[in-house]
Parts: C-alpha cells; structure tokens; sequence
C-alpha cells in the first residue's frame, strides 16, 4: 500500500512539472484596418514644428484625425520600399485633409505622412491605389 501510495505521488509530481502546450494565437498585429495614405511636406507658412510640437520626420511622422491621440504608432508596411522606412510611423500632426477626409470622401480614415519634399509628395502622390493596410503597432 505504501509502495502505491509512493508511486501515485510520484507520478502527479510527474505531471504537475509538465506544462501543456497553449493554443497558438494570432498575433494581435494581424488586425488591420485599410486606409487612404496620402503625402505632405514642409509649407513655408507652418514650418517644421509638428501640431505635437515635435519636428517632423520623414519615415517616422504622420497625421491623423484629432481622435487619435498624439504618440500613436502604425505599421504600414507597403510604404517602406517607398520611402525607404521600417514601416513604422507615429502620430505626431493634424491636417485638414485628415480632418476633413477629403482624400477618401468619407470611405477610409485618412493618413497623412510626411516626407521630405514637394517633388515627392508630387511622385508618391501620383502612384494609384493609395488605399493601404495600415496595422496597429503592439507595445
């Protein structure tokens, strides 16, 4: 009885020292929203300060609507090759093409990035298909 009891708590031990394997779960990055990625430089009027009062950056800084809050960060990966990028942009402005949505007449949010120069806002401006996978960059 003793040898059984011994065995039975020997085995439990076992089996409490293994871990059972979890689900595989999507990575919360799969979730993707599609919106109109549009294109904006420096203006002389404004200058460089950023609505965030930060200054802007090509490849990193981007505009959104006032109901996404300032220091947000979304990956858009098509952009990369374009602006030569990791993808990765923060809200760091305002405009009132994303305000008003004007770009995308009220069918997709509208991101506004910003890059260096009118002559390539004029050249990405110009590629057709501005509707993008924009996904929420995970902490």
């Amino acid at each position: 009885m003793k040898t059984i009891v011994i065995t039975l708590m020997g085995i439990l031990a076992i089996l409490n020292s293994c871990t059972v394997a979890e689900p595989i779960q999507k990575p919360k990055e799969a979730e993707f929203f599609l919106a109109r990625v549009t294109f904006y430089t420096d203006c002389p009027i404004y200058g460089r300060k950023t609505a965030s009062q930060r200054i802007a950056v090509q490849g990193t800084t981007v505009a959104a609507a006032k109901t996404v809050p300032f220091g947000t960060e979304y990956r858009i990966p098509r952009l990369a090759d374009w602006i030569k990028t990791d993808g990765v942009f923060r809200v760091d402005d305002r405009g009132p093409a994303v305000d008003a949505m004007t770009a995308s007449k009220g069918k997709f949010p509208v991101i506004d990035v910003y890059v260096s120069s009118h002559a390539k806002v004029s050249q990405l401006g110009s590629k057709s298909g501005n509707i993008f996978k924009v996904y929420s960059k995970t902490p």
